[in-house]
């Protein structure tokens, strides 16, 4: 009895079209800063400049270094696992983050975007091996 192929893979954009719902809640998730920073800035109105900016960065700091990474490594394990090779993602969910991370720090900012390409490709490794078992099983 010979065994059935696995699922064909989906190479460029064909594979990329069912992932625009995870660029979405990835995008949000990146912009969450900004509007957490904004909510700062008006409810420390009273306080010193100081206050609300070292604030801020430290809601930015949240962010960058814990809640990003998670939700980058968790969207893209779930497009791994439900859409299978989609090379494109991961590094589509890290150039996002290029504008943010440039109007935030700067020259420096452009680090955390590899930094989430990483993430984003162990995750989606991860989403595209559990997709694969799930295929030869079936």
């Amino acid at each position: 009895m010979r065994p059935t192929p696995p699922a064909p893979y989906h190479h460029g954009m064909r594979g990329f079209r069912g992932t625009w719902p995870f660029l979405v809640a990835i995008v949000l998730v990146y912009l969450a800063p900004a509007a957490f920073g904004w909510v700062l800035s008006v409810t420390a109105a009273g306080q010193p400049v100081e206050a609300r900016e070292s604030a801020a960065l430290a809601v930015w700091a949240l962010f960058a270094l814990m809640v990003n990474p998670i939700a980058c490594m968790a969207t893209s394990f779930f497009v791994g696992w439900r859409r299978g090779f989609v090379w494109l993602f991961p590094i589509v969910v890290a150039v996002a983050f290029v504008p943010v991370g440039w109007a935030i720090l700067g020259a420096r900012g452009l680090v955390y975007p590899v930094i989430y390409l990483v993430f984003g490709l162990i995750g989606w490794w991860f989403g595209w091996s559990v997709h694969r078992r799930q295929q030869s099983l079936a």
